[in-house]
Formats: structure tokens, C-alpha cells, sequence
């Protein structure tokens, strides 16, 4: 693996990433099982075994009201970006005034890695209302406060862009 996917893949795994400001509803990546898990939701499944995993080896919470096809390994296109992003819930939802916070991270899957609506034995309102099967964008990095430090953010995160591209087509010319 080179060092600008090495760098992606700490920067998938290092923290959690929400799809609320509340932080709520967590994914994180696990690099070393190449699958993620879902944790601190009231869907909570856990695809693979994870040491680190506050759940017991072979437990799946809500597991009776998933059918099997939920827990089959699945393969997601991921898309990175840095910039300043709301999240998923605060875009969709409705927001009081300048009540949501800003991050600095947003991660987006092709589709949404909670379950499907066939992926459940029986469609509850509860689960009609949530539709977290629509849920395919999370965020991570808090941004500070608009102002000064919210700018120095904004250029900082640009420069480190352009020296990013930069250090790609270098590396890209080195190869050739």
C-alpha cells in the first residue's frame, strides 16, 4: 500500500463518523477486519467479529428483527471529502436558526450500510419514520465557531488540499 492510500485509510479509520450533530448514529471503519460497524443505534449490527467491539463475540443486537440477508458481507464505493458540510440529519431535517454545527469531513457511501427495508422481518412506524436505510452520508471533525479560527480552518484545509494533489502528481511522475 502507498503512503496517499495509507494516509486515506487512517484518516476512514481513525474516528467515528455521524450521520447527526448529536452523534447519535456512528459508523467507524475497521481496517484490519475491511468492514465497518455500526454502533451506538438502536439497528446496531455488527458484521464481523471486532476485539475492540463493546459487543459480546457472536451477539448481534436487534438481530431478531433482521433476516439474514442483513448480516452478509456487503461492498460499498466510498467518496472522502474536506471542506465544511452539515450533516445528512441537519440538511434533511429541520433547523432552528444556526442550531447544527459544521464538520470538516464528510464521508458518502453509494447506498446506505444500514439495513434495507427487505434486510428486516417486519416494517414498524418507528422504522418508517427513521428510513436509516436512506442514511448514506456521515461526518466527522467539528469545525470551530465561524470567526477567525472558522477562516484560518478554511485556508489551512485548502492548502493542505493543493499540497495533497501536489504530492499525488509527483509521486504520479516518479512512477512513470
Amino acid at each position: 500500500m502507498n503512503e496517499s492510500s495509507q494516509s486515506v485509510l487512517s484518516i476512514l479509520t481513525g474516528q467515528s463518523w455521524f450521520w447527526d450533530p448529536m452523534q447519535s448514529n456512528e459508523i467507524r471503519l475497521n481496517p484490519d477486519e475491511q468492514c465497518f460497524e455500526r454502533i451506538r443505534d438502536w439497528s446496531h449490527i455488527v458484521q464481523e467479529p471486532n476485539p475492540g467491539s463493546y459487543i459480546p463475540p457472536g451477539r448481534h443486537i436487534n438481530e431478531a428483527l433482521l433476516t439474514e440477508k442483513a448480516f452478509e458481507p456487503k461492498a460499498f464505493t466510498l467518496r472522502l471529502e474536506r471542506g465544511s458540510f452539515l450533516t445528512q440529519h441537519d440538511r434533511t431535517g429541520d433547523i432552528y436558526g444556526d442550531d447544527h454545527l459544521e464538520m470538516g469531513l464528510r464521508l458518502t457511501f453509494d447506498r446506505s450500510p444500514y439495513p434495507q427495508p427487505d434486510e428486516w422481518r417486519e416494517m414498524t412506524s418507528s422504522l418508517q419514520a427513521h428510513k436509516m436505510w436512506e442514511w448514506n452520508e456521515f461526518c466527522c471533525l467539528q469545525l470551530p465557531d465561524k470567526g477567525f479560527l472558522s477562516a484560518a480552518w478554511a485556508t489551512l484545509t485548502y492548502l493542505m488540499m493543493k499540497c495533497q494533489e501536489n504530492n499525488m502528481v509527483s509521486n504520479q511522475k516518479q512512477s512513470q
